[in-house]
């Protein structure tokens, strides 16, 4: 049990962390192509930056304990389906921002 409630932690985590990342991310960047970005903004997409990847960490480590707990026998199952389905929508949101971003930089 104490598996997946971690694994239900993380998705929580990652699912906010990314979705704040999101939302705030076209407020902070308002800069047209071929400006010079502020010193300021450079700080602040480094830490967008760290806080995306670290997300993806924490939603990945989150899915692999959700499918541990899913394989285990004698564990409750509750808490490892809730956080595998969390952490999984957070990675495939998280991979479709990546193609888009890809996609549309062409």
């Amino acid at each position: 049990m104490a598996i997946g409630i971690i694994s239900v932690l993380l998705g929580i985590i990652g699912m906010a962390i990314t979705v704040n990342v999101v939302t705030q991310h076209p407020n902070i960047m308002n800069i047209q192509p071929g400006e010079q970005p502020p010193e300021e903004f450079i700080g602040i997409m480094g830490t967008i930056s760290s806080l995306v990847c670290g997300s993806g960490i924490l939603s990945v480590l989150g899915l692999v304990l959700g499918i541990i707990g899913l394989v285990q026998a004698t564990r409750l199952k509750l808490f490892a389906v809730i956080g595998t389905i969390l952490n999984g929508v957070v990675v495939v949101g998280m991979t479709m921002m990546f193609l888009f971003g890809l996609v549309a930089g062409r």
